[in-house]
């Protein structure tokens, strides 16, 4: 031992050496997972850095319960701001007419941890992310203590039948709001529709909204308009709408505006419809902050109220011209009482336009981030083949697709089934997912000639009907084929023809871009050209009129004449020849 430590002490400019570019300090950590029941694992954290969901579940029983150290860490943060990829020009305008500088942007917020100034403290900062393992159970001893009891019947409340669900939603929207239309309304048809006529603007443009977001009625698509629609967020739209009611028909049109102020529409139509705009953008936004919603979201909501006030006065002016013609009524006894709808009406237009295009932009950037991973595991794909086959060349085989199938089934069965299941995978896409063609026809357009030659040649492979209907026989995606195997029969030439079509649009544009660039760049060419070749005409045929005018001034010197002064002189490069006035008179 005493030797040890006297090699040790001996060789201590060595051993310093080794900790010269990085000083020895205290470090404190956890397992990457969980030993059983023993210490906590998963990482440690600082709650302000976590995510909001998760924040809530810090003490709550039976979610998440850290472990607090005695270490304070302190922390800074910056908030950056960035553009997303897609943005409409509403957006760029609010951001630079109206100041609103961080309208539409997304704020990612950076944390910076000073290390250097950690101290031990009795109120710590820094928490375990993971709890301790419980032993694994077989499932079979019941549990039989009050918390597991409780927790039961408080989660199955979640797993509900959805259609029961909905109906429970909707009835508790409907209920106050047709007994509010009830008690405030005296014409019939508002007291007894009046709900009805307020959830179906709600519901129809929930459904507008979905369809116009899906990518429309989209030719040759399979999908189905009722597909895209989500009924359960349809029915929670409705439950809090028929809540609304209450504030907007009850409260604010009724009993603030008619009974307090004695304000109607028929006297001042911009004060009444901003008054309920402003309760609505208020109640829309405090029920998106209960739900959850992101503060874009919020935000938008609040901004879309204000938007409504002068949709609102412009559908309270043709329902003034329209509802006298239909009902033989003066018009201010049915638009007064019906402020509130009128209102409600203007916001959900103006939602359903602005929701709209988000859904759509949404589903676009899910279909683009879905065919960027399908193209990038076709290109892998791919680049296998070439490893596996080296010899030979992959794209000029692909040009048969027959021959190319018949080799792979033979020598490399598995890279077959990736090249069939990528293809159906894209496939499938093109023809069931919202917003897929647009996303598909973008990302194509990005691409280079040979990428999508290689793309085409590869999504050629599902014309072997054949052997694609022998790899879902043997099993290729399970026993319950039947229903993929259809669509694939009935699709894939339609599928083909069009995929072929789209590059052969996409090269003749590239290809005429190219040829109208190649002319231009030739007739700017020869423009010089001639230009230059005029210049130098011009200049020979000044030498030439040069020379003879000096052996002329020879000649008539020889002879004793007294010779014309001529000057010459050039002009964009032509010649002009000046004679002195005497000596032309002479």
């Amino acid at each position: 031992m005493f030797a040890k430590l006297n090699e040790i002490l001996q060789n201590i400019p060595k051993l310093i050496n080794f900790y010269s570019k990085e000083a020895l300090g205290s470090r404190f950590g956890t397992d990457s997972t969980n030993s059983l029941g023993t210490r906590f694992g998963m990482g440690l954290a600082v709650p302000e850095t976590l995510p909001r969901s998760a924040q809530k579940l810090i003490g709550k029983k039976g979610k998440l319960n850290p472990i607090k150290l005695p270490l304070n860490v302190p922390l800074s943060f910056s908030d950056i701001y960035e553009e997303p990829l897609h943005q409409s020009k509403l957006q760029k305008w609010i951001r630079h007419s109206m100041g609103w500088l961080c309208f539409g942007l997304k704020r990612r917020r950076d944390w910076k941890a000073s290390y250097a100034n950690t101290y031990i403290s009795g109120e710590g900062n820094i928490i375990t992310l993971g709890g301790r393992t419980e032993p694994l159970k077989n499932g079979f001893v019941p549990n039989e203590s009050k918390e597991t009891k409780t927790e039961t019947r408080g989660a199955s409340f979640s797993y509900m039948n959805t259609t029961l669900l909905n109906v429970i939603k909707v009835t508790l929207g409907f209920l106050p709001a047709f007994l509010t239309f009830m008690l405030t309304q005296n014409w019939w048809v508002l007291a007894w529709f009046g709900a009805l006529i307020w959830f179906s603007i709600t519901g129809i443009r929930n459904i507008i909204q979905a369809i116009i977001s899906g990518g429309g009625f989209q030719k040759g698509a399979r999908i189905d308009w009722r597909q895209l629609i989500n009924w359960s967020r349809i029915s929670d739209s409705l439950m809090y709408t028929g809540l609304s009611v209450v504030l907007l028909e009850g409260f604010t049109r009724n009993v603030v505006l008619g009974h307090i102020l004695g304000i109607t529409v028929d006297k001042a139509p911009l004060l009444v419809f901003s008054i309920i705009a402003l309760a609505n953008g208020l109640y829309i936004s405090s029920h998106n902050i209960f739900r959850g919603f992101p503060k874009t979201a919020v935000v938008g909501n609040l901004f879309r109220s204000i938007l409504a006030i002068p949709v609102a006065m412009v559908y309270n002016v043709i329902l003034a011209m329209i509802l006298p013609v239909i009902t033989g009524m003066p018009a201010a006894a049915i638009l007064v009482p019906a402020a509130a709808i009128v209102s409600k009406f203007a916001s959900d237009t103006v939602a359903g336009v602005i929701e709209s295009f988000a859904d759509r932009r949404n589903n676009y950037r899910l279909r683009t981030s879905d065919f960027s991973m399908a193209v990038s595991s076709l290109f892998s794909c791919f680049t296998h083949l070439e490893l596996s086959f080296p010899e030979k060349d992959i794209l000029q085989l692909m040009k048969k697709p027959s021959e190319f199938v018949r080799m792979l089934s033979a020598k490399a069965p598995s890279l077959e089934i990736e090249c069939f299941i990528i293809s159906l995978d894209l496939m499938y896409m093109w023809y069931y997912q919202p917003c897929a063609r647009q996303a598909f026809l973008t990302q194509l357009k990005r691409m280079t000639p040979e990428e999508r030659l290689i793309y085409v040649r590869f999504q050629r492979l599902l014309s072997e009907y054949k052997e694609v209907s022998r790899l879902f026989l043997s099993g290729m995606l399970g026993n319950n084929f039947s229903h993929a195997l259809a669509f694939y029969l009935d699709n894939y030439k339609d599928y083909l023809r069009s995929i072929d079509e789209i590059r052969l649009t996409l090269d003749s544009k590239e290809i005429s871009t190219s040829e109208s660039s190649t002319q231009q760049l030739l007739s700017e060419k020869s423009k010089a050209f001639l230009a230059e070749v005029k210049v130098t005409f011009n200049r020979a045929l000044f030498f030439i009129k040069d020379c003879r005018i000096k052996a002329n001034y020879l000649i008539q010197k020889v002879s004793n004449k007294e010779p014309y002064r001529t000057n010459l002189e050039t002009e964009n490069g032509e010649i002009t020849e000046i004679k002195d006035k005497d000596s032309a008179s002479r």
